[in-house]
């Protein structure tokens, strides 16, 4: 299937006005992410959930955002202006650009996979909560996406049926045995297989459970090397993984959040 191109037009007269305002807002706050924010949660409060609205800058500049697709008081507006994860957003679309497939691995609402279906030519993008599916399915169809495949299924070290744990917003939820949601989990070995599709870029950000993705997936990282975004939760997870990857032979490790690898949580890995 063909790639997408960024939204030119917004669809609906009413939003016209609110692009024009969301423009002024966003100039307010150059330079000033604190001026950003306060009219982001003022603008939240005033604004219904739901409502789609022009992305103003960043790699999804063009698109369409939801407020409320992402948790908080600001409703997600800080990602029309790309304040919401930028660095790992830019790390996303270079590591796409002309890719063959990618996956997004905790896809939650759809920016990752947005980013990559500009992009790539084909995305795949996992994700359990029913909830989350909900709003993933929204962006994607507010935003025309065609070559992006949504999966309800957690990605683990092993195949099968497993309980998860809603966490206190959207964003946190994850696999755990006390979990009151039945969801099927698939492994990257696993999928991989079946499907033959292999992806350049993997995004990876599971609340924790990063490490065992990983293992579901060994023989296919060593091989193939793919670029990895990854999203670790707390020190033992995230020294888990980086050692884990050392030994598979990823060499490229860039952290994306600002601080030293030792603090970092978020990072650019390549081989």
């Amino acid at each position: 299937m063909g790639r997408n191109q960024p939204e030119r037009q917004i669809r609906g007269g009413g939003h016209l006005s609110l692009q024009r305002h969301f423009r002024l807002l966003g100039r307010t706050g150059q330079g000033d992410r604190g001026a950003v924010r306060f009219p982001s949660r003022l603008a939240a409060s005033l604004l219904p959930t739901g409502l789609p609205l022009p992305v103003i800058r960043g790699p999804a500049r063009g698109g369409i955002w939801l407020t409320g697709a992402a948790p908080g008081p600001s409703k997600g507006l800080s990602v029309l202006w790309n304040r919401s994860e930028p660095e790992q957003l830019e790390a996303a679309a270079r590591l796409s650009d002309n890719a063959t497939c990618c996956f997004d691995i905790g896809a939650h609402s759809g920016l990752y996979s947005l980013v990559f279906s500009r992009r790539a030519k084909r995305v795949c993008a996992f994700e359990p909560l029913p909830r989350n599916i909900a709003w993933l399915m929204r962006t994607l169809s507010w935003n025309h996406v065609s070559n992006t495949t949504v999966l309800p299924w957690a990605v683990a070290g092993e195949t099968g049926f497993r309980t998860f744990q809603e966490g206190a917003h959207s964003s946190m939820g994850r696999l755990d045995s006390t979990g009151d949601i039945h969801v099927f989990a698939t492994t990257l070995r696993e999928f991989i297989t079946r499907e033959q599709l292999f992806p350049e870029v993997i995004k990876i950000d599971v609340e924790g459970a990063e490490a065992e993705v990983l293992r579901g997936g060994l023989e296919f990282l060593r091989e193939r090397k793919p670029a990895l975004l990854l999203s670790v939760h707390g020190t033992v997870c995230r020294n888990e993984c980086l050692e884990l990857l050392k030994g598979l032979g990823y060499s490229r490790i860039q952290p994306l959040d600002m601080r030293g690898s030792d603090d970092a949580d978020s990072f650019r890995i390549e081989s």
